[in-house]
Order: C-alpha cells, then structure tokens, then sequence
C-alpha cells in the first residue's frame, strides 16, 4: 500500500509539473497575445487617424470643387481655364475617395483583426483559469496524497 501512495504521489507530482508548464506555456501565449493586441490597437488608431485626416482632406478637396463651380459660372469669360481647374480638382477628388476608400477597407480589417485578437485572448483567460484550478486541485490532491503517505 505504501508504494502505492509513493507511486500515486510520484504520478501526482509528475502531473502537477505537466500541468505547470501548461499553465507557464498559456502565461506566456497570452502574454504574446496581449502584445499583438497592442500592436494591432496602435495600427487601428494610426488608420483612424489617417481615415479622419483623409476625409478632412475630402472635404477640403469638395470645398475647392465648389467654389471653382461657382467661379465657372460667374467668369464665362476665363471658362477654359476655370474648366481645366474644375476637371483637376474632380480628379483630386476621386483620388482622395479612392483613398479612403482603401484606407477605410484597412481600418475594417485590423478592426476584424482587433476583434478576433480580442477573442483569442478572452479564450486564454479562461484556458489560464482553467489550468489554475486544475493547478489547485493537483496540489489539494497532492496534499492529500502526501497526508495519507505521511499516516502509512
């Protein structure tokens, strides 16, 4: 019976180091998570800042449209070169819609990315709590183990 309980204490201890290094391993997954999630949130905000630079820029750019509208209609007699202005700047316009346009595709995938890094680490929370009680319960075990050990 005793070299049983040795034995079964062995084991014990042999699982409790397994579920140790388990526990170490997701600490350190989930560390390596949180500085993806951090990275991820720095490139989201620095797109956030380029989408509200590019729409201020878009409406600059709608701004200069109009009035160069408004110029044409008032000056019928500088109408080639106020049109040039006019086509240049509806181009101007297009590009910057073209943009953020791409800009605003780039901000919605790191903010997918952003949501999905947020997940994982909510499941390597749960996955660290788990292996912690599994943690206690080998160490409860353990004690029990080394008590009954003890009594023999």
């Amino acid at each position: 019976a005793r070299l049983n309980v040795e034995y079964e204490l062995k084991q014990t201890k042999e699982d409790l180091d397994r579920t140790e290094r388990a526990r170490l391993n997701v600490e350190d997954e989930l560390e390596q998570t949180k500085e993806d999630l951090d990275r991820t949130e720095r490139a989201r905000q620095k797109l956030e800042v380029e989408v509200k630079q590019t729409k201020e820029d878009l409406d600059q750019t709608e701004r200069a449209r109009v009035n160069v509208e408004v110029e044409l209609e008032r000056t019928k007699q500088d109408f080639d070169r106020t049109e040039r202005a006019r086509l240049n700047v509806e181009d101007e316009l297009k590009q910057t819609k073209e943009d953020l346009n791409r800009t605003e595709r780039a901000r919605l995938i790191v903010s997918i990315q952003f949501k999905k890094t947020t997940q994982d680490l909510y499941q390597m929370e749960r996955t660290r709590q788990t292996l912690e009680v599994e943690v206690n319960q080998t160490k409860e075990d353990l004690n029990r183990t080394e008590k009954v050990r003890s009594d023999i």
